[in-house]
């Protein structure tokens, strides 16, 4: 699966990826990560930066390196560049 640059379809790639990250961490953590990171992104960010921002507030709530690695490899995986 990959980022295809259509909006709904990306959305629906975005809440899919999300949504096994919801499953793996479950909600209580991967909501307090989105809350968290969408309020770094402004309306310019694409989802990509979205990704990015929900890894780092992840990382800054101290998130298990083995969580924030399975975050970044569904998102990989995806299609947004995590590198």
């Amino acid at each position: 699966m990959i980022v295809i640059h259509m909006q709904s379809i990306d959305s629906q790639i975005w809440s899919s990826s999300n949504m096994k990250i919801w499953e793996s961490l479950g909600k209580k953590k991967l909501d307090k990560a989105l809350m968290i990171g969408m309020s770094m992104l402004t309306s310019f960010s694409t989802q990509e930066d979205a990704a990015h921002a929900v890894i780092s507030a992840a990382t800054a709530l101290e998130y298990d390196k083995k969580d924030i690695d399975y975050m970044k490899e569904i998102y990989q995986r995806s299609g947004y560049d995590m590198i």
